[in-house]
């Protein structure tokens, strides 16, 4: 999430950390439902405000 904050994609992401683009695209949804957001950026801002990134 915090990447996504700084503006990288999820296959930016993924090839940074080895992984494939669904599976960070699967634990980004993940961690939007938990945060009760509509969306990525909202769960980006949701994230920021309760300063969990």
């Amino acid at each position: 999430m915090a990447w996504c904050k700084r503006g990288f994609c999820a296959a930016d992401i993924a090839e940074l950390m080895g992984l494939k683009e669904p599976s960070v695209r699967f634990h980004m949804q993940g961690a939007r439902r938990k945060l009760g957001a509509n969306n990525i950026q909202q769960a980006i801002g949701t994230a920021t405000d309760h300063r969990l990134i």
